[in-house]
């Protein structure tokens, strides 16, 4: 399917507030427009930088970057993806320069490899999960929280000063944390010392949480304790994964630093709506 005719004020971007699988297409977020059925048929996917070693299953998927450009590799997942094997000489780093949601695989920054995903009709029928289990559920950081916010956090376990951080960040008051079933999920921070805006300092994710939507109901936490204030936050430029979750919550450009890490500025970025 492709885009004929936008009917709605918003823009309507793929990806992002529209797109489709294999069974339908879907719109959200104020999107409305006329689709029309391309030459590839309703139900085909023209092929875009992947290779499937068994179409019907699609067990395994390989999806390539060329050139440091963005791919996206669209299949049906409903479960997880895997890399099973590395093609590049670029390290495949999840949720750096690669990831994965409900719409397929993609891949950034020179990244080559091969997946493992479960297609929908290759799930055994099973009884749906208790929603208590399921429920995300974001509230104000406690200090009891400090030692599992520091065992989820990837830095955290090679940085000594990260371990600080978190303590410190917690008692000033501004850490929120997201938390399913009992478990820390994911964690974020916000403070005032960006010229007295409200500013997302840090956003992280427990690595088994991630690719399931904690990023981005944090930030949309974010943003609904900032009203119609403004809220700013920033990435580095490598950082592709977090670039497209700011993306698709509604945040956009708002500037750029150079020299804070060399040869990576980082990007500021604002939320839309404020």
């Amino acid at each position: 399917m492709r885009l004929a005719r936008q009917l709605s004020v918003t823009r309507c971007v793929e990806d992002r507030n529209w797109g489709q699988s294999r069974r339908m297409l879907w719109v959200t977020d104020g999107c409305r427009a006329e689709f029309v059925a391309d030459e590839h048929g309703r139900d085909r996917w023209p092929g875009r930088g992947r290779d499937r070693d068994r179409e019907d299953d699609g067990e395994r998927l390989v999806c390539e970057s060329y050139e440091q450009k963005d791919k996206e590799c669209r299949i049906r997942v409903r479960r997880e993806v895997r890399l099973v094997k590395q093609k590049s000489v670029t390290p495949c780093i999840e949720d750096r320069n690669w990831g994965w949601d409900r719409r397929g695989v993609w891949v950034s920054d020179g990244c080559r490899a091969e997946f493992h995903w479960v297609h929908p009709a290759q799930e055994p029928s099973m009884v749906p999960p208790d929603p208590s289990s399921t429920m995300l559920r974001i509230r104000k950081a406690m200090l009891a929280d400090v030692p599992a916010l520091i065992a989820l956090d990837s830095v955290a376990a090679r940085d000594p000063q990260r371990a600080r951080q978190i303590s410190d960040w917690q008692a000033s008051g501004g850490m929120h944390v997201a938390e399913r079933a009992g478990q820390l999920a994911g964690y974020l921070v916000i403070h005032r010392h960006f010229f007295g805006e409200a500013f997302v300092e840090m956003l992280m994710v427990a690595r088994e949480h991630r690719s399931q939507g904690v990023g981005a109901a944090l930030l949309r936490h974010a943003i609904a304790l900032q009203g119609q204030g403004k809220l700013f936050t920033s990435t580095n430029a490598s950082n592709t994964g977090m670039q497209r979750l700011l993306a698709a919550s509604g945040f956009i450009d708002s500037g750029i630093v150079h020299g804070l890490d060399e040869g990576d500025p980082e990007l500021i970025y604002r939320f839309a709506g404020s």
